[in-house]
């Protein structure tokens, strides 16, 4: 073969040019490896820092938050801000390819919302810092009594939250911001330790900062010291001896008007002065009419309704009938609220009183209050409600020039009494309104999902026999039959009434001289309710027959269940009438079959079912006992319960308190 000459030279010539490219690309690719290693390292540092700070937040942010963690979410945050802003600095030309990196082995759900991750973590640090930088002299003197600080008073409490605003509302922004952001977020994508972090403590953190904002802005305007003017409020004082849905009969009504902050006006009047003939008032609601003798619906029994929303509807129509004021929101407490008030704040001096009134002794005084000393009869025309306003007046004083640094136990009381519904609030201000009904606090009933029971006992018997009457329930439910589930309800009342008390209405033509003014040692009267998840049917129970000579109008009542009509949202009511006598306890069952697509989540995927109950406490009501009892299907697997259960095979039992409202999920698989 011959060869041309030169040839092996071209070749030669023409592969120079083909290494140099090589070296070259190999030569990039090499510092690019390095940059990008270098890059690499640096987000893995940054990445350990925020693993860090999240760490922090996992061990110090409580599960169950309050508005009060809001402080301890300010303080936790600004190192992560930090570390978040380098981290995002570092990232931010990769982000785009995030949602393309979910075939990642272990972290590609994280990896795939990056971008939401960081602008979430990012909102949430901006918007607590804001709020943490308005807040921090109240912060102060609360955690730290010795702190010298700006905020020495209420006065000045009022003057930083509105000199505030501006931060406030911009934190408030971002914290809007950021809860879009949560909702963009898939969570079922994430890591278990993200998701976690997510669920149990960013979510209830969240609640709480904006719970927490919302009552910042809002707190000025509220007490009388926004752009509005002063705002009128009215007091229910309601007395759970005498039990209503709402928490107690409506004993007197207060008008608390404050401006700038201060009490400009607190005054009581007696419920049973507040009627106005000449008006046309309602038709009381039939359980009145028939087991009370009461035709139309006046401003004491307002509070049949036991959704609070419902009753102050009523409660603000009936007192425009005597008084023509602009009023700007309701609260009812009961006694317990005065006790826990004083529990907190201590004794008081009341001017008339030669001892001073404490927690234990309260109760006692406002029940001898209420009626004459022995041999003596009440005043013509005389204000046996006077000492409500006498305790009142001395309480709003003391909280109004106590040491600020007692505001936090004070607080915690009041969101406690909130929780536990001896204080029931309604607002004319569309963001607490919202805040109130998140949290539970504004006594609405109302149930959207899963199954629901609440117990709304009420004393129709012109006494006020609750104050030696307890109640306990139990709950059993079979799931048994995943397709038709049914549950049984017992609820028993004992009351310690003497036995020999004659169950004698008012009226009734037996006379009873003891305790004339405040009757205790009565028979007990009680329209009891029930309400369950709307699409329960009552399949049957034991119930009790009350003899006509028991009751006022002298008509037997037969044990029967009243289908009740009230428009709950998503539920349904059931009622009937029982009479307790004196030593005695009467148990009343009901059973239910359920509905099954509402209180049963099926999840195709894993074969799991989900059950979860929300349990109701009335307002008024100390600790009932409640007892849960929930029969799984034949080798049911239980997969996660709530924390307090007792397994038994296939059964789990709860034993508990109803301080406040109970939820309790089980999940489990079924073959």
């Amino acid at each position: 073969m011959n060869r041309k000459p030169g040839a092996n030279l071209t070749q030669r010539t023409n592969r120079r040019p083909v290494k140099w490219i090589i070296f070259i690309i190999c030569s990039l690719l090499l510092v690019l490896l390095f940059f990008t290693g270098l890059k690499i390292y640096r987000i893995y540092g940054l990445l350990q820092n925020v693993r860090s700070d999240i760490s922090f937040l996992e061990n110090n942010l409580p599960s169950t938050a309050s508005v009060n963690d809001a402080e301890e979410l300010t303080k936790s945050l600004p190192k992560l801000d930090k570390d978040l802003a380098s981290l995002r600095t570092e990232v931010q030309p990769w982000l785009w390819l995030s949602p393309f990196l979910r075939w990642v082995p272990n972290y590609g759900g994280d990896l795939s919302q990056a971008r939401n991750l960081l602008e979430l973590a990012q909102n949430l640090s901006i918007s607590a810092q804001d709020a943490g930088q308005a807040l921090e002299p109240i912060f102060e003197v609360t955690s730290n009594p010795a702190t010298t600080s700006s905020v020495s008073g209420p006065s000045s409490l009022i003057n930083q939250l509105s000199n505030e605003q501006t931060l406030l509302l911009k934190a408030q922004s971002e914290f809007r911001q950021a809860r879009i952001v949560r909702g963009q977020l898939d969570i079922n994508v994430l890591s278990p330790s993200i998701r976690n972090l997510i669920t149990q403590k960013v979510d209830p953190a969240m609640n709480s900062m904006g719970d927490g904002l919302s009552l910042a802005i809002s707190f000025p305007e509220v007490i009388g010291a926004g752009p509005g003017g002063s705002k009128t409020y009215l007091l229910l004082v309601q007395n759970e001896d005498e039990l209503r849905p709402t928490g107690g009969f409506i004993t007197a009504v207060g008008q608390l008007v404050l401006d700038q902050g201060h009490l400009l006006d607190l005054s009581f009047e007696d419920s049973g002065s507040l009627d106005n003939w000449s008006m046309p008032y309602p038709m009381a609601p039939w359980q009145l009419s028939q087991y009370m003798d009461s035709p139309v619906l006046i401003l004491r029994d307002a509070n049949w309704f036991p959704d609070f929303p419902s009753s102050v509807l009523y409660v603000k129509e009936l007192y425009a009938y005597t008084h023509q004021t602009t009023v700007n929101g309701v609260i009812g407490f009961d006694q317990q609220f005065l006790i826990m008030l004083l529990q907190t704040m201590g004794p008081l001096n009341v001017a008339g009183v030669p001892y001073s009134i404490t927690a234990d002794n309260v109760v006692s005084y406002m029940r001898a209050s209420k009626s004459p000393e022995t041999g003596q009869q009440l005043s013509p025309g005389g204000d046996d409600k006077d000492f409500i306003r006498t305790i009142a007046l001395a309480m709003v004083q003391k909280i109004l020039t106590d040491n600020p640094s007692e505001w936090r136990s004070l607080s915690q009381t009041l969101l406690k009494a909130l929780d536990e519904r001896h204080l029931v609030l309604q607002l004319d201000n569309p963001d607490l309104e919202s805040v109130l009904a998140r949290r539970g606090w504004d006594g609405a009933l109302r149930s959207d999902s899963g199954d629901f029971l609440t117990v709304i006992d009420s004393n129709v018997g012109f006494n006020k026999t609750n104050a030696v009457v307890s109640t306990s329930l139990t709950y059993d439910v079979d799931l048994t039959n995943l397709a038709a589930p049914v549950s049984n309800l017992l609820i028993s009342h004992t009351n310690r009434a003497a036995a020999d008390i004659p169950c004698a209405p008012r009226g009734g033509g037996v006379e009873i001289t003891l305790e004339e003014y405040y009757p205790i040692d009565r028979c007990y009267w009680d329209y009891m309710r029930v309400y369950t998840p709307q699409g329960a049917n009552l399949t049957s129970g034991t119930l009790q027959s009350v003899p006509a000579s028991w009751m006022i109008l002298d008509q037997a009542v037969p044990p029967q269940v009243d289908l009740l009509d009230e428009s709950e949202p998503g539920l349904q009511g059931f009622g009937t009438l029982l009479v307790v006598p004196g030593g005695k306890t009467i148990n009343t069952t009901m059973q239910f079959a359920l509905p099954a697509s509402r209180i049963l989540l099926k999840d195709a995927a894993t074969h799991s079912f989900a059950y979860d109950l929300t349990v109701r406490k009335q307002p008024g009501t100390l600790a009932i006992p409640f007892a849960l009892r929930i029969h799984l299907p034949n080798n049911a697997i239980l997969r996660s319960a709530s924390q307090g259960g007792t397994v038994q095979g296939n059964n789990l039992l709860f034993q508990m308190n109803l301080n406040t409202d109970v939820n309790v999920e089980v999940v489990f698989s079924s073959p």
